[in-house]
């Protein structure tokens, strides 16, 4: 596999490829790409939170928590977008069969994260993957467990794809580094979350 170009509409072409052979499966179609900031992921976020559960059954769960003392007094919501903005560098869509790569995610680990999300993509093309998530939503067990399914296959073709690229000399130990450095990396919003 040729080294990823710096441009990252080249760099998501090559490692579709990966992708699909690590997957076992191969792409319908390509996945077309956007470059946006944190405020369309804040949007994407709120966006997916009302198409995937009720706003009312969201305010009660979250009321049921504080209630409980599970959660602290204030804006709940404004703390997981915040920790949500700390941590995304890119997201698939479902909705639009599109992957969205923050302006802000270095460069070094670009790669990973495009493995991961070009995997829901590819798996969305096989088995309906907001389907799957609409079918769950009236079973918290199986909501979780769906979402459990999505998020670890995902991560594990991420794990495979970044371990070749190590083996391979096309990523750097110190691309790691590096990132640990980050916002994401440092993950202070999450921690606090």
């Amino acid at each position: 596999t040729p080294p990823p170009s710096p441009d990252p509409a080249a760099t998501l072409k090559q490692i579709a490829v990966d992708v699909g052979r690590i997957r076992g499966l191969k792409f319908k179609k390509q996945v077309p790409m956007e470059v946006v900031g944190d405020e369309a992921t804040r949007k994407h976020a709120l966006q997916r939170l009302e198409d995937l559960q009720a706003k009312d059954a969201l305010d009660n769960e979250i009321e049921a928590y504080r209630i409980l003392k599970m959660v602290p007094d204030g804006d709940v919501m404004e703390s997981v977008l915040g920790a949500l903005e700390e941590q995304v560098g890119g997201f698939y869509d479902p909705s639009k069969k599109t992957f969205f790569l923050l302006n802000d995610m270095p460069s070094s680990m670009q790669p990973a994260l495009i493995a991961h999300e070009l995997t829901h993509a590819l798996e969305d093309q096989y088995y309906d993957l907001d389907a799957r998530l609409r079918a769950s939503t009236k079973d918290e067990d199986l909501s979780f467990a769906v979402s459990a399914v999505h998020e670890g296959s995902a991560t594990l073709v991420m794990t495979l794809y970044a371990a070749e690229e190590l083996k391979n000399g096309k990523m750097k130990q110190e691309d790691f580094t590096a990132f640990a450095q980050t916002e994401a990396g440092r993950g202070d919003k999450l921690a606090a979350l």
